[in-house]
């Protein structure tokens, strides 16, 4: 089996607070934007890049967290255990909570340097390029946190 890091973009409560605010919505700034959009995911397939595109967006405004660690033997069931279990397959970080496993959400297969995106349809594969800015920015996100 095989290790797959689970990385969900996330809000603060201070976020949501503000976006839900009388001077709130997904367009009042850029990191609201930025979480609706990867949460929706891609729209046709003629666009490949584009969930490349959503990540790094997503990711440079601070909106990706590491949540979890999941034992599995392939993307299938690395969904399934992010929804149902068993829970004995995930290995919470504890930094921030995790969500079931949905679109918007990147899976790094541990050792490959592979990212995928679960997209509305599925998963798309994260280019070379989008992998190392993640592992670049989120990691050091991830360890100031943990200070």
């Amino acid at each position: 089996m095989t290790k797959f890091a689970v990385y969900q973009p996330n809000l603060t409560d201070i976020q949501i607070a503000e976006l839900n605010g009388p001077n709130g919505g997904w367009n009042a700034k850029p990191e609201f934007r930025a979480y609706a959009d990867v949460t929706s995911g891609t729209f046709r397939d003629d666009e490949p890049k584009k969930a490349d595109l959503l990540v790094r967006v997503a990711v440079h405004l601070g909106m990706f967290v590491h949540v979890s660690n999941i034992t599995a033997d392939t993307m299938p069931e690395v969904y399934r255990v992010g929804n149902i279990g068993p829970e004995a397959q995930i290995e919470r970080t504890n930094l921030f909570p995790m969500k079931s496993v949905s679109v918007g959400d990147v899976i790094v297969e541990q050792g490959a340097q592979t990212a995928w995106f679960c997209d509305r349809r599925g998963w798309t594969q994260l280019d070379a390029e989008t992998y190392q800015f993640m592992m670049a920015n989120i990691f050091h996100r991830t360890q100031s946190v943990a200070a």
